[in-house]
């Protein structure tokens, strides 16, 4: 037997069986995700989920409002502004929001929605002793979602805000998820039968819905193969380890 057979019938079942579960995040669309029209940030990039951190890119913490961590969500530093075009598909704008537990009970800001030229909502001023806000907006019909941060008047020291959670509920996504990437590679040589499998997705799942029933392994004699799967929602990578050496 070599190993390689094997894997080749790995990722023939894994193929088949992103085409019958419907497991994703129908019409939820993460602001982490999803490509913005334009940023600015006072200190550094606007991060993906993850809080501002210094000035590098990607050198942020786990985003965390009182002690309450968040896996996704824009980290962000006063004075901050992010656009997002709508083309009016979208109906309800959430998040979490408030200053990052990364600088204590420091910073000072106010955050503010604003959609097509309108503002929606203003959170008044909040420093990291204040406890986080919950936004949540119709945005029916607009075209242009605006997400600003301003300092609270006393300057931009230590203003790290977070937008946690942020999302979007949009129209109905009729696209069902692709698999973008396995590892090991499909044809790889010398791979054990035992080896854990890792498959990435072209999009958001829910958590709660992949399981050993909506993703599964099997043998090329076409016998289901009895592993542990678990998925990462932040790199929307699913991994399934066999529950013992297979043979075929």
């Amino acid at each position: 037997m070599k190993s390689t057979n094997i894997w080749i019938a790995f990722t023939a079942l894994l193929v088949s069986g992103t085409a019958k579960a419907q497991t994703r995040v129908s019409n939820t669309v993460y602001l982490s995700e999803k490509t913005w029209a334009s940023a600015t940030n006072g200190w550094g990039p606007v991060e993906r989920n993850m809080s501002n951190g210094e000035q590098p890119s990607r050198d942020g913490r786990t985003i965390t409002l009182n002690g309450v961590t968040y896996g996704l969500g824009l980290g962000v530093h006063a004075p901050s502004e992010v656009r997002y075009h709508l083309g009016g598909g979208c109906s309800t704008f959430t998040a979490d929001v408030g200053v990052d537990d990364e600088v204590a009970s420091r910073g000072t800001v106010v955050f503010e929605v604003w959609a097509d030229g309108t503002r929606l909502y203003s959170s008044g001023v909040m420093n990291g002793s204040t406890t986080s806000k919950r936004v949540d907006l119709n945005v029916a019909g607009k075209n242009e979602l605006r997400l600003v941060v301003s300092d609270g008047g006393d300057g931009i020291n230590s203003d790290h805000a977070d937008w946690a959670s942020a999302k979007l509920i949009c129209g109905a996504d009729t696209t069902p998820p692709a698999i973008t990437n396995f590892a090991p590679l499909n044809g790889a040589t010398n791979v054990a039968p035992e080896s854990t499998i890792k498959v990435t997705f072209s999009e958001s799942l829910k958590p709660a819905t992949i399981s050993e029933a909506t993703l599964q392994l099997m043998k090329q004699s076409s016998v289901p193969v009895t592993a542990t799967v678990s998925y990462n929602i932040q790199t929307r990578i699913a991994t399934l380890k066999p529950a013992s050496v297979v043979s075929m």
